[in-house]
């Protein structure tokens, strides 16, 4: 018996040749598709969780996001007026905006028809909910404390109530109109948007 032969040789000698197959080329395509695969659950992933948040902010979370960005906003109110300024504080139930000057004015949640943010690309990141403990009461409460001068519009009356706060009740507030000849009692649960001066 003579010397044994490849198989290679006498497989070239047969005149058919055999591929070599690289054992890792399968091994980085599956690796490959894997990874485009990975990728397209991780941005359906990410659009599903932004959706999730959209789905489960409050204007109060939304407005506490800009409060804390600092944003500038215009709130169109549902008596249809608009109020423009920097959000500087948020209540339970209502939303202050301190304009250029020392023009406060705050907002009831029941009196905001929509929230526009001024500067262009700003956006609140509403990822969470939260929680303030003063009410639009107590803030009236306070401005009453310092005799404050007011403009209060009311949910019902397009007509405004100028006057200066004199106390807080229960469920109202007192102000006297006219130079004091008139007192005027104003149910807090009626005010949309009340406007004081304050210093600083």
């Amino acid at each position: 018996m003579g010397p044994r032969v490849p198989l290679e040789v006498c497989q070239e000698a047969s005149g058919f040749l055999t591929p070599r197959v690289d054992p890792t080329a399968s091994l980085t395509r599956l690796m490959s598709e894997a990874r485009v695969t990975e990728a397209g659950r991780s941005r359906a992933r990410r659009h599903w969780l932004g959706q999730q948040a959209l789905e489960e902010t409050t204007l109060l979370s939304t407005l506490v996001d800009l409060a804390e960005a600092g944003t500038n906003v215009v709130v169109h109110t549902a008596g249809g007026r608009r109020r423009a300024g920097l959000v500087v504080a948020v209540g339970t139930d209502f939303v202050a905006l301190r304009n250029g000057g020392n023009c406060l004015s705050c907002v009831s949640f029941s009196g905001i028809g929509a929230v526009r943010t001024k500067e262009p690309g700003s956006r609140a990141h509403i990822e969470r909910s939260a929680q303030l403990g003063t009410d639009l009461r107590t803030a009236l409460a306070d401005f009453a404390a310092d005799s404050l001068e007011a403009i209060i519009w009311l949910s019902a009356n397009a007509e405004p109530i100028r006057g200066q706060l004199r106390a807080v009740g229960t469920d109202l507030v007192m102000v006297d109109t006219q130079l004091g000849r008139e007192h005027c009692y104003v149910r807090v649960a009626s005010v949309e948007e009340v406007s004081v001066v304050v210093s600083g």
